[in-house]
């Protein structure tokens, strides 16, 4: 089943519907939503961008592991 979003009221249709069954607005024909959504999750899973962000939350990520080791070996030579 293929559906879409109206673009007045933000609701979810049938692909095949010509109106919104929710406010009646003619609904123009382009690309449904897994249509539109195909591309830009392509493009997440196998480009350099995805790559690049993932590898430099992962690097921070390890630079504040390393900061919370140290705050807490901190807390406990005080203990």
């Amino acid at each position: 089943m293929k559906v879409r979003y109206c673009g007045d009221c933000k609701r979810l249709i049938l692909d095949d519907f010509a109106f919104c069954p929710y406010c009646g607005t003619a609904v123009p024909r382009g690309l449904a939503l897994e249509e539109a959504l195909e591309s830009p999750f392509a493009r997440l899973e196998t480009g350099t961008l995805a790559r690049e962000g993932f590898a430099q939350a992962s690097h921070r990520l390890d630079e504040l592991e390393a900061d919370m080791n140290s705050l807490l070996e901190g807390v406990e030579a005080r203990s």
